[in-house]
């Protein structure tokens, strides 16, 4: 039973990332019920769940699932599933224009993927916590963030999304009126692209 599970949660994921939510979510369900005999529980299955319920427009099932999903994750104390819950909970919200409440998830889940050491998810949160900060008018902090993305792409090498972010955070810089520091962060550019 283990194994069929695994193997409709697996395909359930294949199908999601292919974008037949549809499918998708025939066979997430058939391996929760599959878990539900037998007493196993995850939350990364659940956290897929939500993310398929997410990709059919279903936000209001998405967020129920998640809720559920934090409460297992917290109490089997897994950091890394915990902070993917929180992350979609930030998508959530979001995409329902509650911007307060989705810096707050995505807060959370930079902080546990700080502690992880996760750069790619550590990166993602303060990505998607810069565009929420802009959408709420805080130019200032959406600057912060993504001049510190930048700092992190340039120390990891990372030229083209280093690139992207200054230009980010110039334009949000620019858009928020922030006269100094815009021209503080192209001179940054000039001195990236000139290499002086």
């Amino acid at each position: 039973d283990k194994m069929l599970s695994e193997a409709y949660a697996t395909h359930a994921k294949a199908e999601s990332v292919l974008g037949n939510y549809a499918e998708a979510i025939v066979l997430i369900e058939k391996a929760l019920t599959i878990d539900a005999k037998t007493g196993y529980r995850s939350g990364a299955r659940l956290n897929l769940k939500a993310l398929i319920y997410m990709g059919l427009n279903r936000a209001t099932e998405a967020g129920a699932t998640l809720t559920e999903a934090l409460k297992l994750n917290k109490s089997s104390d897994d950091g890394v599933e915990t902070a993917n819950t929180l992350r979609l909970m930030g998508e959530v919200m979001t995409a329902a224009g509650e911007y307060k409440q989705a810096v707050e998830y995505y807060g959370a889940a930079l902080h546990l993927d700080r502690a992880a050491a996760d750069f790619v998810k550590l990166t993602d949160d303060m990505e998607r916590m810069a565009v929420v900060q802009s959408r709420l008018g805080n130019a200032s902090e959406a600057v912060f963030l993504l001049e510190r993305l930048f700092r992190m792409y340039e120390d990891m090498g990372m030229k083209s999304e280093a690139g992207w972010a200054l230009d980010a955070a110039i334009a949000e810089s620019r858009a928020g009126g922030m006269v100094e520091k815009t021209m503080r962060l192209e001179g940054m550019k000039m001195t990236r692209t000139t290499g002086n």
